[in-house]
């Protein structure tokens, strides 16, 4: 099963490291190197609220790509375009809040 939104609410350490695995597993065929972490985006609907992000090729100069998705999806749904995207610029993919 493959998490469409990593939103992150009042959630246990083990739910949050399981839904984490999943969604890394979703990135295992890439070819470029990634780097993904939480941003923490203060109260918005519980009281510690954060969002998963992940950056490819970001030691690039050139203009980013901001890859932000839509509603009921999540960053995996970019997973195949993430190698050819980062080929030439940064990429950032941005898991935001949904329901």
């Amino acid at each position: 099963m493959i998490l469409t939104s990593l939103y992150v609410a009042n959630t246990s350490y083990f739910l949050l490291q399981s839904m984490v695995q999943c969604k890394l597993s979703c990135f295992v065929g890439l070819k470029s190197g990634y780097r993904g972490w939480y941003v923490d985006i203060g109260p918005v609907v519980g009281t510690a609220d954060k969002i998963w992000t992940i950056s490819l090729n970001h030691e690039s100069n050139r203009t980013p790509i901001v890859l932000l998705h839509g509603l009921g999806a999540g960053v995996a749904l970019w997973c195949l375009n993430l190698d050819s995207l980062a080929a030439t610029r940064p990429v950032y993919a941005i898991d935001i809040l949904g329901k």
